[in-house]
């Protein structure tokens, strides 16, 4: 479990990392904006070194780290981010993490990797 500012807000969000069988991750973000207090969004992701949208091996875990628009092939086409905002990193294995972020354009979780 890991607190972090999705938004950038200064509200404290809640992350937690659980598994659904043997080849599937969830990410579940309890909301912690007062107008959406206790709300939960679901981020499911693979746990297989041949999915793009997924990690490689158990065990996975989180980090949080600042939220940026900019990869190393250059920025996120159409994404803007609050500077305060912060992204979560979901580590499995030795293939490149999967980065979670906040698009507010969309208005919904999106995501990326090298």
């Amino acid at each position: 479990m890991v607190r972090f500012d999705l938004q950038g807000i200064g509200t404290k969000d809640t992350a937690l990392l659980g598994y659904q069988g043997a080849k599937e991750g969830v990410l579940a973000i309890v909301r912690g904006k007062k107008a959406e207090a206790g709300k939960v969004l679901y981020f499911p992701f693979a746990i297989s070194g041949s999915s793009s949208l997924g990690v490689c091996a158990r065990p996975i875990h989180l980090e949080v780290m600042p939220a940026t628009c900019e990869r190393d092939q250059g920025p996120i086409a159409g994404c803007t981010l609050n500077q305060r905002a912060q992204e979560l990193v979901v580590i499995g294995g030795d293939c490149d993490p999967l980065h979670i972020y906040w698009d507010p354009q969309q208005g919904s979780l999106d995501w990326w990797r090298l």
